[in-house]
């Protein structure tokens, strides 16, 4: 898949083994993922609802650790120097964890079964808070960090250890970027067995989905309005990645490939809201549409 074309290029790949086990050593020194949630009772007590779901400054534990093996590895900065001009400037970066099944407490998972967006930030320890822990989240655009901005930045997502099929590999829809930014939950339906369905802007794509799996130290990066998401992760160990955002140099202009990559995009708007309100009964927001995909028919 080709970033001009597609909206997304998978790099393979390109980051040493080594450094990547190294760094999944030093998080598992630092955390007993075995102790990460709250006990219902203080979770009911809303006692920590004030309080951010996800990595922020000063609390982001991949801040702390040894990171120079990816912003200082040439290919990286080749690839990135391409896609977003010379001189880019890291927006975000943070762990990402797909959370197996038999950590998370049944309380948990009951609340949670079938959501959107199951981010757990809410349901986890303050302190444990430097990572963003999901179990599955329906497709989504990125530009739900930054809604009101125009799309010139990219995500770039690197595996720290090797992604099958079961391991909440991230599921992406080609070329749906072209369809501009749209309120999430999407409308996206099954077409047939192998297709679906986008309906955004008063335009329509029929698209297959792909499934990126890839070994330890592989890279995808893909436009901020392509929609991708996961699956809940299947394995009994985590899945922990590197998530990051990533600024185009705004004094390259139509120089580099995501500037011409915007100029096929017709719909450029941005988002005063990103998502809408969910149904009172619940109906909306127990339709998970990226869990169905495996069904037949």
């Amino acid at each position: 898949m080709n970033f001009l074309k597609n909206g997304i290029t998978k790099c393979g790949k390109i980051f040493n083994e080594t450094d990547c086990r190294k760094l999944l050593r030093e998080i598992y020194n630092l955390r007993d993922f075995n102790t990460l949630f709250l006990s219902q009772k203080i979770w009911k007590s809303k006692k920590f609802d004030n309080l951010k779901k996800n990595p922020g400054p000063g609390r982001n534990l991949l801040h702390k650790l040894e990171t120079q093996f990816i912003f200082e590895n040439k290919n990286f900065i080749k690839i990135m120097s391409k896609v977003l001009g010379d001189n880019y400037r890291i927006l975000d970066f943070k762990l990402v964890m797909a959370v197996p099944k038999h950590l998370m407490p049944k309380w948990v998972l009951a609340i949670t079964e079938n959501d959107h967006t199951v981010n757990l930030g809410e349901f986890i320890l303050p302190q444990y808070r430097d990572i963003t822990y999901f179990r599955g989240i329906d497709f989504h655009q990125d530009i739900i960090d930054y809604p009101t901005r125009n799309p010139d930045f990219i995500t770039a997502y690197i595996y720290l250890e090797n992604v099958d099929k079961n391991s909440s590999p991230l599921h992406i829809v080609p070329n749906s970027h072209l369809l501009g930014a749209s309120v999430y939950p999407h409308k996206i339906e099954k077409f047939n067995k192998n297709l679906i369905n986008y309906k955004s802007n008063k335009k329509n794509l029929i698209s297959k989905f792909s499934i990126l799996t890839g070994r330890q130290g592989s890279l995808n990066y893909w436009h901020p309005y392509l929609l991708h998401g996961t699956q809940p992760h299947k394995k009994d160990v985590a899945r922990i990645s590197v998530r990051l955002l990533i600024e185009k140099n705004r004094q390259v202009v139509i120089g580099c490939d995501l500037d011409k990559l915007n100029d096929n995009i017709k719909n450029k708007k941005t988002l005063k809201i990103y998502n809408k309100e969910f149904s009172k009964n619940g109906i909306n927001k127990k339709r998970n549409f990226i869990n169905k995909l495996d069904e037949k028919g």
